[in-house]
């Protein structure tokens, strides 16, 4: 979804995006690929702390949107959510804070990382976090930016999928859960995805779609400091403004 949130950025006149990546020639590539204009990239790497903070110099905002990939070797995944979804998360939040980021820190997670999904420990919940444990490395990386000095908003979307299902719904945190008792009209909506609210409105999004709340959550005054769950449906509006339509 990097990818994705340059092509966003770079549709927004507000913005210069300036990818992050471990190796710019490999990103020069991968770009062209894409067919995103060229531009100069910094190398750094979360799961190196010291690189960080050379590559935060004249940054405003920050969209972390990192994932580790799984394997599904159950101990090479644990590693490896511990070591990007967890430790490099928090890495990059604590350089942000010695960077003193002037602007806001989006960090994209996941539907369920929160407290309430680890408590109910539902058939989803289980499914994702069988995964190395993700679920719970991003709920800690969550905790940490949350506890920081920084202007920052946790956008957890639901899975990804390539065609879109509709257009974006907002919900507060915890708002798509299977155990939600409240589906406010959204029953008659459903949707191929292990997400679902107790009527299964709870839809999965394109990366697209997530790159579009991150740019809407990088100005939108309502969503700082906010934990939002973003799905689709198919009967949704265009999206705004995040917290305009947050449920």
């Amino acid at each position: 979804s990097g990818r994705e949130c340059v092509r966003a950025l770079d549709a927004d006149a507000r913005y210069e995006a300036v990818p992050m990546v471990r190796s710019a020639a490999r990103w020069r590539d991968v770009s062209a690929e894409a067919g995103l204009a060229a531009r100069t990239a910094v190398e750094a790497d979360v799961t190196v702390p010291a690189t960080l903070d050379l590559a935060l110099r004249r940054i405003d905002d920050i969209v972390c949107d990192i994932g580790f990939v799984p394997t599904f070797d159950s101990e090479a995944d644990r590693r490896a959510a511990l070591a990007v979804d967890r430790d490099g998360v928090i890495a990059l939040v604590e350089a942000a804070e010695r960077a003193k980021l002037p602007g806001r820190f989006v960090l994209v997670s996941s539907l369920l990382a929160g407290e309430v999904a680890a408590r109910d420990k539902t058939t989803s919940y289980r499914m994702l976090n069988g995964l190395g444990g993700v679920l719970d490395a991003k709920r800690v990386s969550e905790a940490r930016l949350r506890e920081s000095t920084l202007d920052w908003t946790i956008l957890r979307p639901g899975v990804f999928v390539d065609a879109p299902q509709g257009g974006l719904v907002v919900g507060g945190e915890d708002r798509f859960l299977s155990t939600s008792a409240d589906a406010r009209g959204l029953d008659r909506v459903s949707c191929k995805s292990p997400f679902f609210a107790s009527s299964g409105a709870a839809c999965a999004i394109t990366r697209s779609q997530c790159a579009e709340a991150c740019v809407a959550a990088l100005s939108d005054a309502g969503a700082s400091r906010r934990t939002l769950e973003v799905v689709a449906r198919p009967d949704a509006p265009k999206l705004d403004a995040l917290t305009s339509v947050a449920l």
